[in-house]
């Protein structure tokens, strides 16, 4: 009966030092449970926060365009007025002024494509210069230049809304 006892007393020891470790470990995970929480909720806030001012700028940046186009319609249905003016006062035909309307309508966008095209080709040639920069400077670097002296070599990228993939996939916007 003592030897039973013992290993009892021995056996209720290694339970209550298991339970004593489970019971920390548990504590321990209830904490990290709740620091888990607290990230999450402080991560969905900010993303709230995030959210909320983009969709603010969009909605000031939409109020703008829109009283942009509202003041480009107003300028151009003030210069066909002028343009009806100017028409009737110097008795001309309507077909032929309609006519002609339409030759200088032509006329604009034609322009406009020829400007679209020229940014295009500024844009590209920008790019071709600051990848050939980049070249430039990553052979420096290679030969042992450092990148203070090409610092003050005064050689710095065209600032430009392209990126730094290779050149050739620049594609033109439709």
């Amino acid at each position: 009966d003592g030897m039973s006892l013992r290993h009892a007393r021995a056996r209720s020891r290694k339970l209550q030092e298991e339970y004593a470790r489970l019971e920390a470990e548990h504590e321990a995970l209830l904490q990290r449970h709740q620091t888990v929480q607290d990230e999450r909720d402080n991560l969905y806030e900010t993303f709230e926060d995030a959210v909320n001012e983009v969709q603010q700028r969009g909605e000031v940046h939409n109020m703008a365009l829109e009283q942009q186009l509202l003041h480009l319609d107003s300028g151009v249905a003030k210069a066909n007025e002028h343009l009806g003016h100017i028409w009737n006062a110097g008795r001309l035909d309507p077909v032929l002024a309609k006519s002609r309307a339409e030759d200088v309508a032509k006329l604009f966008a034609m322009k406009s494509e020829d400007i679209a095209g020229l940014k295009y080709k500024v844009a590209r040639a920008t790019k071709a210069h600051n990848d050939f920069l980049r070249t430039v400077v990553a052979h420096m670097l290679r030969m042992g230049i450092s990148e203070a002296e090409i610092d003050g070599m005064g050689i710095s990228p065209m600032t430009t809304a392209t990126s730094t993939i290779p050149a050739g996939l620049v594609v033109r916007a439709k």
